[in-house]
């Protein structure tokens, strides 16, 4: 019960961002002064990653198992959130 717990909560994890993209986008619109062409990007490399990444990550667990895949995908998660802090805090898009 404990590990359909735990996918149940990550796909919520993974799945509350996602849903959140539109309304980001809009809010970075706003706070960045980006045109409509760069929030455009925005999105465009974010579903990027789903199509350029789904091989890599299928060779991976292929190599190390479905587990230790997962966690190698939350490991990532959350270092592109550590990354995404300081422009946030800065209030400037250049620093990615």
């Amino acid at each position: 019960m404990v590990p359909f717990i735990l996918v149940t909560v990550l796909f919520f994890v993974w799945g509350i961002p996602n849903n959140l993209n539109d309304v980001l986008i809009r809010h970075f619109m706003k706070s960045f002064e980006i045109s409509r062409f760069q929030a455009g990007l925005v999105q465009s490399a974010f579903y990027m990653g789903y199509f350029v990444l789904a091989i890599p990550a299928a060779l991976l667990m292929k190599r190390v198992g479905y587990k230790a895949g997962f966690v190698i995908g939350l490991l990532l998660f959350e270092l592109a959130i550590i990354f995404s802090g300081p422009p946030l805090h800065s209030a400037t898009i250049t620093l990615y």
